[in-house]
């Protein structure tokens, strides 16, 4: 039961990622074609859902995964808020990390760094917001019931 109530958590810490990236991939695609008609709009805008989707989903994987490694048996709620946006800005910046080491693996120029620092400063910007605010809508947690039922208005 553990393990399925884990990869249930992981689920949604990546969806909820590559949801946050494909609707900033959205914005930019649509930005993009104002500046810039070439090609179909929606087309544009489905290739940029797809490559921030991927991008988020990454970064939400590597999120929960840092999460639940560092703070094994804590709830989240339990944890400091500035502490769960620090593992979310290192797991977001993860995929720029991992996408620069595969260049220095296979030889890229040097030149061609500069980018991945500037996603991976922005993904961990945007990680830790996402990571916070999951945080902070955990502590508090879901509204109490109505003491009372509610009634229809005589008539």
């Amino acid at each position: 039961m553990q393990l399925t109530r884990q990869f249930k958590a992981l689920a949604r810490v990546t969806a909820l990622f590559s949801g946050v990236w494909a609707a900033i991939g959205g914005i930019m695609a649509a930005l993009q074609y104002l500046t810039n008609p070439d090609g179909s709009l929606l087309a544009q805008i489905a290739t940029h859902l797809v490559m921030y989707g991927a991008l988020g989903a990454i970064s939400g994987m590597a999120t929960a995964l840092i999460l639940a490694r560092t703070e094994a048996g804590r709830q989240v709620e339990d944890l400091p808020t500035p502490r769960v946006a620090t593992w979310g800005m290192l797991g977001s910046a993860a995929p720029a990390a991992l996408f620069g080491l595969l260049g220095m693996v296979f030889g890229a120029p040097a030149g061609s760094y500069l980018p991945l620092l500037g996603v991976g400063i922005v993904s961990g910007a945007i990680g830790a917001t996402v990571a916070a605010s999951v945080s902070v809508a955990a502590k508090r947690g879901s509204l109490p019931a109505p003491s009372t039922k509610p009634r229809l208005p005589a008539t």
